[in-house]
């Protein structure tokens, strides 16, 4: 009977994980549409203002040889430079109003990296690791790892053929999903 309830229970847990990330990806969805609704809407607003700007070329050409105060007496087309404005708020409000998520970057290179089976993962120098002092490009590195960067004490640098690793350097690099923990601990190796 034991067996059954931690099945069970298994069963329980990832049905709860299953239903957490359809919703995160539901609200991922809502937030694309209405992120799209946005974008659309500030297209049409754009138009009108090309619409207006148009309207108000027409009109000067219309009056000819005026001066610019003139012009800016004139009450029809200090209408349409008052709708002109009013339609600019409107598209920085628009703007405004779509979030850009700072996360659904690294989640979307996550998910072309899983497609090719690989993964982006950090791992600590050890004061073991045999590649200190060393500049990175005389370092074995084994096949399937890209380093991309190394911050040293807070100073992100991207990788170069100068750039040398030190003990306690964090080393963000992309590889092979399956052989992860094993450049994880290439970093501890003497």
């Amino acid at each position: 009977m034991g067996t059954w309830k931690k099945i069970k229970n298994e069963l329980l847990i990832t049905w709860s994980g299953l239903q957490e990330a359809t919703t995160a990806i539901a609200e991922r969805t809502n937030r694309q549409v209405i992120d799209l609704k946005h974008n659309l809407a500030i297209y049409e607003v754009e138009e009108e203002i090309k619409n207006s700007i148009t309207a108000l070329g027409d009109q000067v050409y219309r009056k000819g040889e005026v001066s610019l105060d003139d012009l800016k007496h004139d009450t029809a087309m200090a209408s349409l430079v008052s709708d002109i404005k009013g339609m600019e708020k409107r598209i920085q409000l628009l703007r405004h109003q779509i979030k850009k998520d700072p996360s659904d970057s690294a989640g979307h290179l996550q998910r072309i990296l899983n497609r090719g089976h690989y993964t982006l993962s950090t791992a600590t120098v050890s004061d073991h690791f045999e590649g200190i002092g060393i500049p990175v490009t005389d370092i074995d590195i084994p096949p399937g790892m890209q380093i991309i960067l190394v911050d040293k004490k807070g100073e992100v640098r991207l990788l170069t053929e100068a750039t040398i690793i030190e003990k306690e350097d964090q080393v963000l690099f992309i590889c092979e999903q399956k052989k992860q923990a094993d450049y994880i601990s290439f970093f501890s190796k003497a």
